[in-house]
């Protein structure tokens, strides 16, 4: 027995086998049975067992590159938050806020999305975890115990997803979608895309943020504590402050040269900071800063993705979705699709994935509905940087999930009505904002 998607036919009990498994992994994350990672290689070790995906391909399809990224960018992080730099940021960000924890979530966030509109998302986020960290700290805040903790923790991934979405390199799913539209014969030069992209993403974060302050109030915050004193930074901050400036320069220059990679970078950068006569790091301090256990996850939760959607599951999902939507008005149809989107991207890690899997759903839907493929595209393209659902299978999110300040009931439990309001906007104004572009 098989089930016609439109695109494959996928037989229908591995459509079920893949529905287990992504249950099966959701249980173990939500109740956190086990660390993140023991559970996420328990899961390949399943894959491989059901056949699904051969265990030595799995084995080969891990990200080395993310693990090495993620180690390299907690070093330099480390590094800053060891220097005065944070102390430095923070007092600023307070004093604009004039003490009010609201005004503070809202200015962090807006500056996390302009950060990582210019530099990786996931380098913006280790970076301002390193920032803001510390600043909880110095305030006695504890995880479990506060709102603004949770506030901020949610905040800083989140806004840092969104950011990706505002220029054209933002996030290398923009890159993939700007060649599908030029074989459609749609062509979208950086202004264009920015054009679109900062406008949306600017108010997805304003509607984010403030919907994250609404419905979970953090508590009063006291600008007079350690992380808030004044003080001339030292020699060693300085050289912080120099490597940490060039990398994220570096990091800058990666969008527009294939000469650059983000992870060489990282690894350069933390590589300087370890030499003789710089020595902002040493191993003690590197290896009990990391969070291995965010490593070895953002090394593998991608490949039990990437088998779970194997079994052609998310295609039918997909399908399913489509013939329903065809006989909706526009208008109608466009929300059903962007909701649609949402939800399979808070399940698909992995950026160009969720556009291999999408795109010629939403194309095919283009011609149906008779909207232009620029408009659902560029839909497709927020809902692939903004994962505002779940922190579990969203690598950005195991950045800060493992401070212990929010849990991922948290997140979905917040992310919920933004998401339905960004849903019905991106269906309502994409249209009339990427009509008035192209």
């Amino acid at each position: 027995m098989s089930v016609g998607i439109g695109f494959t036919q996928i037989p229908a009990k591995e459509s079920v086998r893949g529905a287990c498994l992504l249950l099966s992994a959701l249980a173990l994350w939500i109740t956190e049975a086990f660390p993140m990672s023991i559970t996420t290689m328990f899961m390949i070790c399943v894959l491989g067992i059901e056949r699904i995906l051969p265990f030595d391909e799995a084995i080969a399809g891990m990200s080395v590159n993310t693990s090495l990224f993620i180690m390299a960018s907690s070093g330099i992080t480390i590094a800053v938050g060891r220097s005065g730099i944070p102390r430095l940021l923070t007092r600023t960000v307070v004093r604009a806020a004039n003490a009010s924890s609201k005004k503070m979530v809202l200015g962090i966030g807006f500056l996390v999305s302009i950060c990582s509109a210019f530099m990786s998302s996931l380098a913006t986020c280790a970076l301002f975890y390193r920032i803001v960290l510390p600043m909880l700290k110095d305030q006695g805040i504890k995880p479990g115990e506060s709102n603004l903790g949770k506030c901020l923790m949610i905040a800083i991934p989140a806004c840092a997803g969104m950011g990706g979405f505002m220029p054209p390199a933002g996030t290398p799913a923009n890159i993939l979608l700007i060649d599908i539209l030029k074989s459609h014969g749609v062509s979208v030069s950086f202004g264009k895309w920015c054009a679109v992209g900062f406008p949306v993403g600017l108010l997805a974060v304003g509607i984010f943020t403030v919907s994250l302050v609404l419905f979970i109030p953090p508590e009063a915050f006291n600008g007079n504590s350690a992380s808030m004193a004044h003080g001339e930074l030292s020699r060693n901050d300085g050289l912080t402050a120099v490597i940490v400036s060039a990398t994220i320069l570096l990091w800058f220059l990666s969008g527009w040269t294939d000469a650059l990679d983000t992870t060489m970078i990282a690894v350069i950068g933390l590589f300087v900071m370890f030499l003789p006569g710089v020595d902002l790091l040493n191993w003690e301090q590197f290896s009990n800063g990391v969070n291995w256990d965010l490593v070895l996850t953002m090394g593998t939760v991608s490949v039990l993705m990437t088998g779970i959607a194997r079994t052609g599951l998310m295609n039918i999902v997909s399908a399913a979705v489509l013939r329903r939507v065809c006989g909706c008005p526009v208008t109608v149809a466009l929300i059903v699709l962007s909701i649609t989107v949402c939800l399979i991207r808070s399940f698909v890690p992995t950026t160009t994935a969720v556009v291999a899997l999408l795109a010629p759903m939403l194309i095919e839907a283009s011609f149906s509905l008779n909207v232009s493929v620029e408009c659902l595209l560029f839909m497709l393209a927020f809902w692939t940087a903004s994962a505002l659902l779940v922190a579990y299978t969203e690598p950005i999110y195991l950045i800060t999930y493992g401070s212990g300040y929010y849990g991922g009931g948290d997140l979905l439990a917040v992310g919920t009505i933004p998401c339905l309001i960004l849903s019905i906007l991106t269906a309502t104004w994409m249209p009339l904002i990427v009509g008035a572009v192209f």
